[in-house]
């Protein structure tokens, strides 16, 4: 999966967990998965991975190399 695809899946289940989590039974789990997935958003967008690769049922990072 690319990068914007994780990013994309990351801010849809934010607006899922806003959307559809009661408000009052929820509040506290509401307001942590915003920060969790707020975080997990931001360090996608600023590193350097470019996605992830599944081989024999195995997932890998895949880091963007830099040229010389």
């Amino acid at each position: 999966m690319n990068k914007e695809k994780q990013i994309e899946v990351l801010e849809d289940l934010k607006s899922y967990v806003n959307e559809e989590w009661d408000e009052y039974e929820y509040a506290d789990d509401i307001k942590d998965a915003n920060v969790a997935l707020d975080v997990a958003i931001a360090l996608i967008k600023s590193s350097n991975v470019a996605g992830t690769l599944s081989i024999n049922d195995k997932n890998y990072i895949v880091l963007e190399g830099q040229e010389s």
